[in-house]
């Protein structure tokens, strides 16, 4: 019986070990303010960068998880008629020491600010 709880046991430790994922988390956020802001004027395709660097380094680069939380956008556009909100947020450079994320608007569209939240997820 005794052999049978420590077998398990260990059994159960290099699962986890195993199966240990390496995951960081952070928040993004950026407006009008920020410095190379463009997208809260102008027209057409229009893009943002926000460079975000990981307090640990990861073995491979990570699997990235956004969820934008905010955003503050004019209803309507530099004319006066409603507009549609479109923008777009993806990374698209992930190393294992950092990430950069694409803030994208397109047409008529103009973002004031936007924020988010974020995983980095290094799979075994």
């Amino acid at each position: 019986m005794k052999r049978t709880i420590l077998v398990t046991g260990l059994f159960l430790i290099l699962s986890l070990v195993t199966f240990a994922q390496n995951i960081e988390t952070g928040q993004f956020r950026a407006n009008y303010e920020t410095p190379g802001w463009n997208l809260h004027k102008g027209s057409g395709d229009r893009s943002f960068n926000i460079n975000i660097r990981f307090t640990k380094e990861f073995t491979n680069p990570p699997e990235i998880v956004l969820g934008v939380t905010t955003i503050e956008a004019p209803a309507t556009n530099e004319d006066g008629k409603p507009d549609i909100i479109r923008y777009d947020v993806i990374p698209t450079i992930v190393t294992k020491e950092l990430m950069v994320l694409k803030v994208t608007v397109w047409a008529e569209s103009r973002l004031l600010n936007i924020a988010g939240y974020w995983m980095a997820v290094e799979q075994p």
